[in-house]
């Protein structure tokens, strides 16, 4: 019984320094709070991956003296990709340009050895090989295939082209294959067995 008052004074302060210690506690979660949102709106989303410009594939001049490279941007609202090609100096400070074989979408682009600047294109409708001879002023066709080119490797001496494109290995020729393309289009089930490993796994 004698403890007890001792008691009592010390619930007495435990309790005085927890009321001081709350408008302190208090004054500061505004300001947590604050922070806490800033963080949030400067989080990167995948809204923010989606829209972001994708730079890729750079490609060497046979001089040394230019890079290609690609610029690919998202539309997220019309859920649409555009791709353009830009060329830029290596030599100095100058400003990348964006070619005018751009129009109509361009990608892929490789040097031939002779200087030439070839690339993919379906501003013909579909997916071909273009060629253009001025550094992306103008452009010449150079494949006209049925179906779309995935693909392609231009030789040394410039005369030749190896393409890659999805075809039905079982079909007779490339007509064939695209025909038999639009008969699967047709179908009403969309359902696909799969009774072993696909051709190309990863990089394999």
């Amino acid at each position: 019984m004698r403890r007890l008052p001792h008691l009592l004074s010390g619930l007495s302060a435990a309790a005085l320094l927890t009321a001081t210690a709350l408008p302190a506690l208090a004054e500061g979660a505004p300001a947590a709070t604050a922070a806490s949102a800033a963080a949030a709106s400067n989080a990167f989303t995948y809204q923010d991956m989606i829209s972001a410009n994708r730079l890729g594939d750079p490609q060497v001049s046979p001089d040394g003296e230019w890079v290609v490279y690609s610029l690919t941007q998202t539309d997220v609202a019309a859920n649409k990709r555009s791709s353009a090609l830009y060329i830029l100096s290596l030599k100095g400070e100058a400003q990348p340009q964006k070619l005018a074989i751009s129009e109509g979408g361009a990608n892929t682009a490789r040097w031939g050895d002779d200087g030439k600047l070839y690339f993919l294109s379906s501003r013909s409708g579909s997916s071909q090989v273009w060629v253009s001879a001025d550094k992306g002023a103008t452009a010449t066709q150079v494949t006209a295939l049925p179906t779309d080119v995935n693909a392609y490797r231009i030789n040394g001496a410039g005369d030749a082209v190896a393409v890659s494109l999805a075809v039905y290995p079982d079909a007779a020729d490339l007509n064939a294959s695209v025909a038999r393309g639009k008969t699967e289009a047709e179908r009403k089930s969309t359902g696909q067995v799969y009774d072993r490993m696909f051709v190309r796994h990863w990089d394999t």
